[in-house]
């Protein structure tokens, strides 16, 4: 059996991409500002520190997920919140989840598939900011 080269690019380059690690999940709000600083706060009762606030349009949250005394680096529960205008329909609460690895003790931030907790937390702030209708 022969192996077109074209294909054979397009495994080999397949292979080599990165893998996408952050799961978002998003609904649809009532008002965009009333979503933000309810996500604000959920976030901040969940335990994270809010990083790189844009108000009224987007943030990260952070929690330093807890490990040995003697690790190499540290680990955190990540969310990025964001706020979508809805083209013409009602803005949009989107949360996505991921796991932060490095960042301190010279090892390069990387990001791994989010924990159950971190997607749980995902849910729990879309639960209380943009109820399922």
């Amino acid at each position: 059996m022969k192996i077109h080269p074209a294909a054979a690019s397009l495994i080999l380059l397949a292979a080599c991409a990165p893998r996408v690690y952050h799961r978002e999940a998003q609904r649809p709000v009532a008002a965009a500002a009333d979503a933000y600083a309810c996500a604000t706060r959920e976030a901040r009762r969940l335990g994270y520190e809010l990083r790189s606030p844009l108000p009224g349009e987007s943030f990260s949250a952070a929690r330093v997920r807890p490990g040995p005394a003697d690790a190499r680096y540290p680990v955190y529960d990540y969310l990025v919140v964001e706020i979508l205008d809805g083209e013409g329909s009602a803005p949009v609460l989107r949360v996505g989840a991921v796991t932060l690895a490095g960042g301190d003790g010279g090892v390069r931030p990387h990001f791994r598939a989010p924990l159950p907790a971190t997607e749980a937390d995902r849910d729990a702030l879309l639960d209380a900011c943009a109820p399922a209708a």
